[in-house]
Protein backbone atom coordinates (compact mmCIF):
# COMPACT_ATOMS: atom_id res chain seq x y z
CA UNK A 1 0.00 0.00 0.00
CA UNK A 2 1.49 3.43 -0.77
CA UNK A 3 1.03 5.51 2.81
CA UNK A 4 -1.74 8.29 2.54
CA UNK A 5 1.69 10.92 2.77
CA UNK A 6 2.78 9.51 -0.13
CA UNK A 7 -0.13 9.19 -2.19
CA UNK A 8 0.66 12.14 -4.41
CA UNK A 9 4.21 10.82 -5.67
CA UNK A 10 2.00 7.55 -6.85
CA UNK A 11 -0.56 10.01 -8.08
CA UNK A 12 1.86 11.93 -10.26
CA UNK A 13 3.61 9.18 -11.36
CA UNK A 14 0.69 7.40 -13.62
CA UNK A 15 0.55 7.69 -17.27
CA UNK A 16 -2.05 6.59 -19.51
CA UNK A 17 -4.73 7.60 -22.05
CA UNK A 18 -7.20 10.20 -22.02
CA UNK A 19 -9.59 10.79 -19.86
CA UNK A 20 -12.54 8.30 -20.07
CA UNK A 21 -15.85 9.44 -21.10
CA UNK A 22 -17.51 10.31 -17.53
CA UNK A 23 -14.78 12.74 -17.11
CA UNK A 24 -14.58 15.64 -14.70
CA UNK A 25 -17.42 18.55 -15.80
CA UNK A 26 -17.97 17.17 -19.26
CA UNK A 27 -20.94 19.04 -21.42
CA UNK A 28 -23.83 17.05 -20.91
CA UNK A 29 -23.16 16.03 -18.01
CA UNK A 30 -26.61 16.88 -15.19
CA UNK A 31 -25.27 18.09 -11.80
CA UNK A 32 -26.11 15.51 -9.13
CA UNK A 33 -25.05 17.99 -5.93
CA UNK A 34 -26.21 21.45 -5.25
CA UNK A 35 -23.26 24.33 -5.76
CA UNK A 36 -23.37 24.98 -1.92
CA UNK A 37 -22.52 21.59 -1.05
CA UNK A 38 -19.03 21.61 0.44
CA UNK A 39 -15.81 20.42 -0.12
CA UNK A 40 -12.42 20.42 1.64
CA UNK A 41 -8.68 19.57 -0.14
CA UNK A 42 -5.41 19.54 1.47
CA UNK A 43 -3.14 21.09 -0.94
CA UNK A 44 0.27 23.49 -1.25
CA UNK A 45 0.24 26.77 -1.02
CA UNK A 46 3.43 28.22 -1.93
CA UNK A 47 4.75 24.28 -0.92
CA UNK A 48 3.59 24.48 2.24
CA UNK A 49 0.56 21.80 3.53
CA UNK A 50 -2.82 24.12 3.58
CA UNK A 51 -6.23 23.24 4.28
CA UNK A 52 -9.08 24.11 2.34
CA UNK A 53 -12.89 24.46 2.57
CA UNK A 54 -14.91 25.59 -0.22
CA UNK A 55 -18.28 25.05 -2.43
CA UNK A 56 -18.60 22.72 -4.73
CA UNK A 57 -18.93 24.72 -8.23
CA UNK A 58 -15.57 26.92 -6.57
CA UNK A 59 -17.49 30.38 -5.71
CA UNK A 60 -16.37 29.85 -2.14
CA UNK A 61 -12.94 28.92 -0.50
CA UNK A 62 -11.70 29.71 2.65
CA UNK A 63 -8.11 28.55 4.28
CA UNK A 64 -8.41 26.53 7.51
CA UNK A 65 -5.49 27.84 9.78
CA UNK A 66 -4.46 25.47 12.38
CA UNK A 67 -3.96 27.90 15.38
CA UNK A 68 -5.09 27.19 18.95
CA UNK A 69 -4.97 23.25 18.23
CA UNK A 70 -5.55 21.68 21.74
CA UNK A 71 -3.98 17.98 23.08
CA UNK A 72 -5.88 16.66 26.14
CA UNK A 73 -4.32 13.02 25.20
CA UNK A 74 -2.97 11.24 27.75
CA UNK A 75 1.06 10.99 27.85
CA UNK A 76 0.88 12.96 24.52
CA UNK A 77 4.74 14.97 23.95
CA UNK A 78 3.77 19.02 24.41
CA UNK A 79 7.01 19.87 22.05
CA UNK A 80 4.18 18.51 18.96
CA UNK A 81 2.38 21.20 18.77
CA UNK A 82 0.08 21.42 15.41
CA UNK A 83 0.49 24.81 13.82
CA UNK A 84 0.75 25.93 9.86
CA UNK A 85 4.03 26.75 10.50
CA UNK A 86 4.77 23.14 11.58
CA UNK A 87 3.49 21.00 9.26
CA UNK A 88 4.91 18.81 7.08
CA UNK A 89 2.40 17.12 5.19
CA UNK A 90 -1.16 17.11 5.43
CA UNK A 91 -3.40 13.86 4.25
CA UNK A 92 -6.78 13.44 3.20
CA UNK A 93 -9.49 15.59 4.98
CA UNK A 94 -13.05 13.66 6.42
CA UNK A 95 -16.12 15.51 6.84
CA UNK A 96 -18.14 14.37 10.24
CA UNK A 97 -21.27 12.98 9.58
CA UNK A 98 -22.95 15.95 10.26
CA UNK A 99 -20.81 18.07 8.24
CA UNK A 100 -19.88 20.88 11.43
CA UNK A 101 -16.45 19.08 12.22
CA UNK A 102 -13.14 17.82 9.45
CA UNK A 103 -10.60 15.33 10.90
CA UNK A 104 -7.08 15.43 9.01
CA UNK A 105 -3.55 13.88 9.51
CA UNK A 106 -0.78 16.19 10.21
CA UNK A 107 2.85 15.26 9.87
CA UNK A 108 4.85 17.24 11.80
CA UNK A 109 8.24 15.43 11.97
CA UNK A 110 9.88 11.78 10.74
CA UNK A 111 7.65 8.95 11.89
CA UNK A 112 5.14 10.97 13.55
CA UNK A 113 1.78 12.16 12.95
CA UNK A 114 -1.46 12.84 14.46
CA UNK A 115 -5.38 13.26 14.13
CA UNK A 116 -6.54 16.15 14.70
CA UNK A 117 -10.01 17.38 14.53
CA UNK A 118 -11.59 21.00 14.18
CA UNK A 119 -14.87 22.69 13.58
CA UNK A 120 -15.23 23.15 9.77
CA UNK A 121 -14.59 27.40 9.69
CA UNK A 122 -10.66 26.29 11.77
CA UNK A 123 -12.19 26.81 15.57
CA UNK A 124 -11.88 24.03 18.06
CA UNK A 125 -8.91 21.86 16.97
CA UNK A 126 -7.76 19.08 19.13
CA UNK A 127 -5.73 16.33 19.04
CA UNK A 128 -7.04 12.95 18.41
CA UNK A 129 -4.49 10.88 18.64
CA UNK A 130 -0.97 9.39 20.06
CA UNK A 131 1.31 11.96 19.04
CA UNK A 132 4.64 9.56 19.52
CA UNK A 133 4.08 7.42 16.17
CA UNK A 134 3.15 7.61 12.84
CA UNK A 135 -0.52 7.67 11.05
CA UNK A 136 -0.96 4.89 8.44
CA UNK A 137 -4.18 5.72 6.85
CA UNK A 138 -6.77 8.24 6.96
CA UNK A 139 -9.38 8.94 9.20
CA UNK A 140 -12.68 7.60 9.19
CA UNK A 141 -15.40 8.78 11.41
CA UNK A 142 -18.55 6.85 13.63
CA UNK A 143 -21.88 7.59 12.14
CA UNK A 144 -22.60 8.83 15.23
CA UNK A 145 -19.44 11.67 14.91
CA UNK A 146 -18.25 10.39 18.21
CA UNK A 147 -15.13 8.52 17.51
CA UNK A 148 -12.63 8.17 14.68
CA UNK A 149 -10.79 5.17 13.48
CA UNK A 150 -7.30 4.99 12.18
CA UNK A 151 -4.03 3.07 11.96
CA UNK A 152 -0.89 4.08 13.68
CA UNK A 153 2.47 2.34 14.07
CA UNK A 154 3.21 0.43 17.14
CA UNK A 155 7.19 0.61 16.63
CA UNK A 156 9.38 3.22 15.56
CA UNK A 157 10.18 3.37 11.22
CA UNK A 158 7.03 3.33 9.97
CA UNK A 159 6.08 -0.88 11.07
CA UNK A 160 3.65 -2.61 12.97
CA UNK A 161 0.62 -1.02 12.05
CA UNK A 162 -2.57 -1.56 13.49
CA UNK A 163 -5.90 -0.23 14.23
CA UNK A 164 -6.48 2.22 16.81
CA UNK A 165 -10.03 4.13 17.54
CA UNK A 166 -10.47 7.97 19.78
CA UNK A 167 -13.28 8.96 21.53
CA UNK A 168 -13.22 12.26 20.03
CA UNK A 169 -14.74 14.12 23.04
CA UNK A 170 -13.34 11.86 25.74
CA UNK A 171 -10.12 12.02 24.63
CA UNK A 172 -9.37 8.28 25.52
CA UNK A 173 -7.65 6.05 22.66
CA UNK A 174 -8.13 2.21 22.54
CA UNK A 175 -5.94 0.02 20.39
CA UNK A 176 -8.26 -2.45 18.58
CA UNK A 177 -5.66 -5.16 16.90
CA UNK A 178 -2.78 -6.49 18.39
CA UNK A 179 0.00 -7.54 15.75
CA UNK A 180 -1.88 -7.09 12.70
CA UNK A 181 0.57 -4.91 10.84
CA UNK A 182 -1.74 -3.79 8.31
CA UNK A 183 -1.01 -0.81 5.43
CA UNK A 184 -4.61 -0.35 5.34
CA UNK A 185 -6.12 1.12 2.07
CA UNK A 186 -9.47 1.88 3.03
CA UNK A 187 -11.33 2.08 6.31
CA UNK A 188 -14.82 2.82 7.02
CA UNK A 189 -17.42 2.13 10.32
CA UNK A 190 -20.47 -0.72 9.90
CA UNK A 191 -23.72 1.53 9.69
CA UNK A 192 -24.56 0.62 13.24
CA UNK A 193 -21.03 1.71 14.49
CA UNK A 194 -20.43 -1.90 16.38
CA UNK A 195 -17.49 -2.40 13.80
CA UNK A 196 -14.67 -0.91 11.89
CA UNK A 197 -14.00 -2.50 8.11
CA UNK A 198 -10.64 -2.54 6.74
CA UNK A 199 -9.25 -3.40 3.30
CA UNK A 200 -5.55 -4.27 2.60
CA UNK A 201 -3.42 -5.51 -0.04
CA UNK A 202 -2.30 -9.55 0.61
CA UNK A 203 -0.02 -10.01 -2.08
CA UNK A 204 0.08 -9.93 -6.13
CA UNK A 205 -1.61 -11.32 -8.89
CA UNK A 206 0.11 -13.30 -11.93
CA UNK A 207 -0.22 -9.66 -14.10
CA UNK A 208 1.64 -7.97 -10.63
CA UNK A 209 -1.41 -6.05 -10.10
CA UNK A 210 -2.62 -5.96 -6.63
CA UNK A 211 -4.92 -8.73 -4.47
CA UNK A 212 -6.43 -7.81 -1.38
CA UNK A 213 -9.27 -8.61 1.37
CA UNK A 214 -11.55 -6.93 3.42
CA UNK A 215 -11.82 -7.05 7.30
CA UNK A 216 -14.36 -6.73 10.20
CA UNK A 217 -12.65 -5.71 13.60
CA UNK A 218 -15.24 -5.61 16.36
CA UNK A 219 -15.13 -2.06 18.39
CA UNK A 220 -15.73 -3.54 21.78
CA UNK A 221 -13.46 -6.79 21.72
CA UNK A 222 -10.84 -6.06 18.79
CA UNK A 223 -12.04 -9.29 17.57
CA UNK A 224 -11.64 -9.57 13.43
CA UNK A 225 -13.12 -11.44 10.38
CA UNK A 226 -12.21 -11.10 6.92
CA UNK A 227 -15.22 -10.61 5.14
CA UNK A 228 -13.87 -10.73 1.20
CA UNK A 229 -10.68 -12.27 0.36
CA UNK A 230 -7.87 -12.39 -2.90
CA UNK A 231 -9.90 -9.74 -4.65
CA UNK A 232 -8.35 -8.58 -7.73
CA UNK A 233 -6.77 -4.87 -7.35
CA UNK A 234 -6.12 -2.19 -5.19
CA UNK A 235 -9.56 -0.79 -2.65
CA UNK A 236 -9.99 2.45 -2.37
CA UNK A 237 -13.50 2.51 -0.73
CA UNK A 238 -15.24 0.72 1.16
CA UNK A 239 -18.87 0.42 1.22
CA UNK A 240 -21.22 1.20 4.40
CA UNK A 241 -21.97 -2.65 4.52
CA UNK A 242 -19.02 -4.31 3.75
CA UNK A 243 -20.15 -5.72 1.14
CA UNK A 244 -19.57 -3.17 -1.72
CA UNK A 245 -16.37 -1.75 -2.48
CA UNK A 246 -14.55 0.87 -5.14
CA UNK A 247 -11.03 -0.63 -6.17
CA UNK A 248 -8.80 0.50 -8.91
CA UNK A 249 -7.21 -2.04 -11.21
CA UNK A 250 -4.82 -2.66 -13.86
CA UNK A 251 -6.34 -2.30 -17.52
CA UNK A 252 -5.99 -5.66 -19.43
CA UNK A 253 -3.12 -4.09 -21.85
CA UNK A 254 -1.43 -2.63 -18.78
CA UNK A 255 0.21 0.74 -18.62
CA UNK A 256 -3.19 2.35 -16.72
CA UNK A 257 -5.95 1.28 -14.03
CA UNK A 258 -9.52 1.07 -14.61
CA UNK A 259 -12.10 2.38 -11.57
CA UNK A 260 -14.70 -0.48 -10.61
CA UNK A 261 -17.24 -1.17 -7.96
CA UNK A 262 -17.40 -4.57 -6.99
CA UNK A 263 -19.63 -6.93 -4.66
CA UNK A 264 -16.81 -8.89 -4.09
CA UNK A 265 -17.70 -12.50 -5.19
CA UNK A 266 -20.92 -12.05 -7.30
CA UNK A 267 -20.12 -9.02 -9.39
CA UNK A 268 -18.43 -6.06 -10.83
CA UNK A 269 -18.89 -3.03 -12.82
CA UNK A 270 -17.01 -0.45 -14.34
CA UNK A 271 -17.12 3.24 -13.50
CA UNK A 272 -14.14 4.70 -15.29
CA UNK A 273 -12.37 2.96 -18.34
CA UNK A 274 -8.97 4.23 -18.05
CA UNK A 275 -6.64 6.79 -15.69
CA UNK A 276 -8.43 5.48 -12.81
CA UNK A 277 -6.14 6.71 -9.47
CA UNK A 278 -8.78 7.00 -6.48
CA UNK A 279 -12.40 6.99 -5.46
CA UNK A 280 -14.52 6.81 -2.39
CA UNK A 281 -17.60 7.11 -1.19
CA UNK A 282 -19.63 9.88 0.32
CA UNK A 283 -22.17 10.28 3.09
CA UNK A 284 -23.49 7.65 4.72
CA UNK A 285 -25.82 5.99 1.85
CA UNK A 286 -22.87 5.47 -0.41
CA UNK A 287 -25.28 7.61 -2.86
CA UNK A 288 -21.87 9.05 -4.57
CA UNK A 289 -18.50 8.55 -5.12
CA UNK A 290 -15.65 11.18 -5.04
CA UNK A 291 -13.07 10.11 -8.15
CA UNK A 292 -10.25 11.60 -9.01
CA UNK A 293 -8.15 10.64 -11.96
CA UNK A 294 -4.63 10.94 -14.19
CA UNK A 295 -3.88 11.51 -17.33
CA UNK A 296 -0.54 12.26 -19.39
CA UNK A 297 -0.75 15.64 -20.95
CA UNK A 298 2.47 16.30 -23.04
CA UNK A 299 4.58 14.98 -20.45
CA UNK A 300 2.32 16.82 -17.56
CA UNK A 301 0.02 15.03 -15.60
CA UNK A 302 -3.65 16.20 -14.98
CA UNK A 303 -5.39 15.70 -12.31
CA UNK A 304 -9.65 15.50 -12.56
CA UNK A 305 -12.19 15.67 -10.04
CA UNK A 306 -15.20 14.52 -10.04
CA UNK A 307 -18.97 13.34 -8.19
CA UNK A 308 -20.56 10.50 -9.43
CA UNK A 309 -24.21 9.46 -8.89
CA UNK A 310 -23.70 5.70 -8.04
CA UNK A 311 -27.56 5.16 -9.00
CA UNK A 312 -27.68 6.46 -12.20
CA UNK A 313 -24.19 7.30 -13.38
CA UNK A 314 -24.44 10.79 -13.90
CA UNK A 315 -21.16 13.17 -13.12
CA UNK A 316 -20.36 16.63 -11.65
CA UNK A 317 -17.10 18.09 -12.14
CA UNK A 318 -15.74 18.95 -8.96
CA UNK A 319 -13.83 22.83 -9.19
CA UNK A 320 -10.71 23.92 -8.05
CA UNK A 321 -11.28 26.02 -4.62
CA UNK A 322 -7.42 25.36 -3.30
CA UNK A 323 -4.82 28.46 -4.31
CA UNK A 324 -4.56 29.18 -8.43
CA UNK A 325 -2.11 27.22 -9.81
CA UNK A 326 -1.48 24.73 -6.51
CA UNK A 327 -1.78 20.83 -6.86
CA UNK A 328 -4.85 19.45 -5.39
CA UNK A 329 -3.58 16.42 -3.34
CA UNK A 330 -6.36 15.50 -1.38
CA UNK A 331 -10.22 15.88 -1.22
CA UNK A 332 -13.30 15.45 0.72
CA UNK A 333 -16.81 16.37 -0.87
CA UNK A 334 -19.89 16.53 1.75
CA UNK A 335 -23.61 16.39 -0.63
CA UNK A 336 -26.20 18.23 1.01
CA UNK A 337 -27.93 16.42 3.85
CA UNK A 338 -31.42 16.60 1.56
CA UNK A 339 -29.79 14.83 -0.65
CA UNK A 340 -28.10 12.75 1.09
CA UNK A 341 -31.55 11.51 2.62
CA UNK A 342 -33.13 11.01 -0.43
CA UNK A 343 -31.12 8.07 -1.23
CA UNK A 344 -31.20 4.55 -0.07
CA UNK A 345 -28.56 2.73 1.43
CA UNK A 346 -27.04 -0.05 -0.48
CA UNK A 347 -24.70 -2.66 1.27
Amino acid sequence: MTHPHRRLARLLLLTSAALTAAACGEPGTAPIISGDSRVAITTLEQQRPALFVGSLDGATRTRVRFTGVTDSIPGNFADFQVKDANLLALAAPAFSPDGRRVAVVATLAFDQSEVVVMNADGTGGKVASVNSQSIGSDVAWSPDGTRVAYTMSTVPGFGGFDVFVTDVAANTVTRLTMGANVRVTAMRWSADGRSVLYAHNTGTASNGDWTSEVVRVDAATGASQVVASNIAGQISSIGVGGGRVLLTRLAPLGGTRQLIEAVPGTSERMLVQSDAAHAHYLGGTDAFALVVTATNVNGTIVNGHFVIDMLTGDTTGVRDVGPSGAVDVYYDALPLMSERASRSTRS
